[in-house]
């Protein structure tokens, strides 16, 4: 809860924002009502994003708060005299929303919600818009996407990077604790195996020391990349830190993936590795799962049982 309110945060307070610039009921009472309407909904709307449960409900309902926030910036800028409104700019912030959470598709269907808000009003009652709405309406469906789409691209390369290793271009330990919790979740949704396994360079310590950092960089960008060859694409090869490394691999018995991890190993005939293995069991948390691994890597650690 507490990363979804930092989440929600800045969008509470612009729209807080929003409503102290311009004041409530300030020219006419029907305004003020729908001002305040609003603004309940808007507080509504903010603790169902902090206490709903939304990853175990369907993705479409996610897609409520978005189209609630248009219809409620759409009423109050038909209740504040429409083209005169300073309630526009609002627009930006389910926009921006779908940027940060959505996919590229929702933020380019996001052009037909601001087509809405700012264009069905104009053809509805055109006597009460000037013919410069028309020009205004065309801006804003030309640079709300326009900034949606940018916010997105850039918001998708920063957390990309976030979850790649720098030296060896593998996901790293964030993703890895990402991406697990999810793999569970899908074999106990389809009821199918999974497996995991740890790994590690025996004596990569004592290389390092004998030959330098550099060298030692170089072992493990040379590893990643034969090991990356011996995983199928549905699999997960992370580095988890230093010389550690592991394996997700969804819908793989055990012995399925003993046989992927010998295959690893035999990609680097001149290392000795430390490997843990375990399959997944139903009901089994990510501690528990990862902990056997670990157990099972600490019991062979030292013996040459992968080459």
């Amino acid at each position: 809860m507490e990363q979804r309110l930092r989440e929600l945060l800045p969008f509470l307070l612009a729209g807080v924002a929003a409503f102290a610039a311009l004041p409530l009921g300030e020219t006419e009472t029907a305004s003020g009502h729908i001002e305040v309407a609003v603004a309940a909904a808007l507080l509504a709307a903010t603790a169902a994003g902090l206490f709903a449960p939304w990853e175990r409900l369907p993705r479409l309902l996610g897609a409520v708060p978005v189209l609630a926030a248009f219809a409620g910036i759409s009423l109050l800028r038909q209740a504040e005299g429409g083209a005169i409104s300073g309630y526009s700019p609002l627009v930006l912030l389910p926009v921006f929303w779908l940027a940060l959470h959505g996919a590229r598709r929702e933020v380019i269907a996001s052009i037909g919600l601001v087509a809405a808000v700012f264009v069905v009003p104009i053809l509805a009652d055109p006597a009460d818009y000037p013919s410069a709405e028309w020009r205004r309406a065309l801006l804003w469906l030309v640079v709300t996407p326009t900034i949606g789409l940018t916010t997105q691209r850039l918001v998708a390369r920063v957390r990309e990077s976030a979850r790649v290793d720098a030296l060896t271009s593998l996901p790293n330990r964030r993703a890895w604790d990402e991406r697990l919790p999810l793999a569970i979740a899908e074999a106990e949704r389809g009821g199918r195996p999974l497996s995991v396994a740890i790994f590690d360079l025996d004596g990569f310590k004592a290389y390092n020391d004998a030959h330098g950092h550099p060298a030692g960089d170089r072992l493990l960008i040379e590893c990643s990349e034969l090991w990356r060859r011996e995983v199928r694409s549905v699999d997960l090869l992370a580095r988890l830190g230093g010389d550690e490394f592991g394996l997700v691999l969804p819908g793989s018995p055990l012995h399925a993936a003993e046989a992927v991890v010998d295959r690893a190993a035999a990609a680097t005939p001149h290392l000795r590795l430390s490997v843990g293995v375990a399959e997944w069991r139903r009901g089994e948390d990510v501690q528990s799962l990862v902990a056997r691994a670990d157990a099972d890597l600490y019991a062979n650690k030292g013996v040459r049982r992968r080459r």
